[in-house]
């Protein structure tokens, strides 16, 4: 009896002693998984952590640098990421805005209205010349055009229109094909539109000669800007056009006048050649005129109205010879406004 007790004793010592040495070894194995758990970063005991990229090899998109809001092209700057795609060449033209928006390459569409953008300013188109004047005045007097190899000649007219003679030469410039110049006077071109408006649709010039035929050296500036200015206002209502040419009343003028003249952007201009048909000169010394004092860019003097005692037959009667001598000679026939730069 003893025996048996002493042996079921020990089987339960035993059994202790297991079930101790059970208990111990998971509480050591729950250890270990929590060790493994608090050095591994968080991860299960036996499972890989998870990989780390290097942020040194992370490379930023160029939206996210301030790299790329940098023009291209700017000096010393290099884009964060070369792109394998070879870039497009470059305009230079462009400049960076104070933006710091990118400039535009050559080839790039301009804005369109309406889309938020501005347009670009139009270059400014270049100051149409007068119709009846060319350019800008000298404020020296003209008497001449370029006496160069095309021979060029400009017959003019003063003191018209009236209803008789003015006519009379229009007719004769007609037949023959010529253009010439007329310098009109206010008074008379008031008195008869009709005429000046037919001078006009026939395709000459027409050139201011005052209002009233002043002599501009007696008249002070403001005197002489009306006189030139009530006239030009009348030709340009009658035909449309302005003029910005003036000969002097009898020729005369001054450093004044000039002056005066100039700085209302009108060209002065007297002539070469004086054929004094004004004074009645015999058609054949008017001829003589022509022959001896014509050159390459003459400006011929004659007139529309006036004359010795009202008569100007001579000027009519002398008119086709002089063009059909000057034709004969080579000379090609132009306005005033056609001989000036």
């Amino acid at each position: 009896m003893g025996r048996r007790k002493n042996s079921a004793g020990s089987r339960k010592a035993r059994r202790g002693i297991m079930v101790a040495t059970l208990i111990v070894g998971v509480a050591f194995a729950g250890y270990n998984k929590v060790e493994a758990f608090l050095t591994g970063g968080g991860s299960v005991a036996g499972q890989p952590a998870p990989t780390v990229l290097n942020e040194e090899r992370q490379e930023p998109s160029p939206a996210e640098t301030q790299e790329s809001a940098k023009p291209s092209g700017s000096p010393g700057l290099a884009s964060p990421t070369p792109s394998p795609t070879p870039r497009p060449s470059v305009s230079p033209s462009p400049s960076a805005s104070p933006s710091g928006q990118p400039a535009k390459p050559a080839g790039t569409t301009a804005p369109q209205a309406g889309r938020g953008e501005t347009s670009p300013t139009p270059s400014p188109q270049p100051t149409a010349k007068p119709a009846n004047g060319s350019g800008k005045a000298s404020g020296k007097v003209i008497r001449s055009g370029p006496a160069d190899e095309r021979k060029l000649v400009a017959l003019t007219f003063d003191d018209g229109p009236d209803p008789k003679w003015t006519p009379l030469i229009l007719d004769l410039l007609n037949k023959a094909g010529v253009k010439a110049t007329f310098f009109v006077v206010g008074q008379q071109a008031a008195a008869h539109p009709d005429v000046l408006k037919r001078i006009a649709e026939e395709g000459h010039a027409i050139g201011n000669h005052s209002w009233n035929h002043s002599n501009m050296t007696s008249l002070k500036p403001e005197e002489m800007r009306e006189q030139v200015t009530k006239t030009d206002e009348l030709i340009a209502s009658v035909t449309g056009k302005h003029s910005a040419i003036f000969r002097p009343p009898y020729g005369a003028v001054s450093d004044e006048v000039l002056s005066t003249l100039a700085s209302m952007n009108t060209h002065v201009v007297n002539w070469s050649v004086d054929t004094k048909d004004w004074a009645g000169t015999p058609v054949a010394d008017m001829m003589a005129i022509v022959n001896h004092q014509v050159k390459p860019g003459a400006i011929v003097l004659q007139h529309s109205f006036g004359g010795k005692k009202g008569d100007l037959s001579n000027t009519v009667e002398a008119l086709p010879q002089i063009i059909a001598y000057l034709k004969k000679n080579g000379y090609t026939f132009v306005t005033v406004p056609e001989m000036l730069p």
